[in-house]
């Protein structure tokens, strides 16, 4: 069973209907809530259902509940890291250059199963070693 230990969580007015994509991925264009897109860079995880105009509570950073898609032989083992797919659930990321959101904590084998993750929301930068060219 998914469970959730919010650490940050912010409020934004929902730029479109999102009453039936809880615990999906958003991200925020003009002060609004949207729906992100595959492999977009999400702010956080939709918590609650907003229509148009009402505020949606996203979880920005912690363990949240989220849509995981995991099935068509793409199945998610605990630890493995994250990207956003097709509206808004999470799919395991497998490519470089992944825009990785967090890592799920529980195994997926199906699609719309709602796991817990564990959300990475920060781009990490990685410093390269000595000697290595820089970015």
């Amino acid at each position: 069973m998914a469970a959730a230990k919010p650490l940050l969580t912010w409020s934004w007015p929902a730029g479109e209907d999102l009453h039936e994509r809880q615990f999906r991925a958003v991200k925020v264009v003009d002060a609004r809530l949207v729906l992100a897109a595959p492999n977009e860079h999400a702010w956080g995880i939709l918590l609650n259902q907003p229509r148009a105009g009402s505020a949606g509570l996203v979880m920005i950073h912690g363990v949240t509940k989220a849509v995981v898609n995991g099935g068509g032989g793409n199945a998610v083992a605990p630890g493995d890291p994250l990207k956003v797919g097709p509206e808004g659930a999470l799919v395991k990321a497998t490519e470089n250059g992944d825009k990785v959101v967090g890592r799920c904590l529980e195994a997926v084998t199906s699609d719309g199963v709602v796991a817990s993750v564990l959300l990475t929301p920060f781009e990490v930068l990685v410093v390269p070693s000595e000697g290595a060219a820089g970015p």
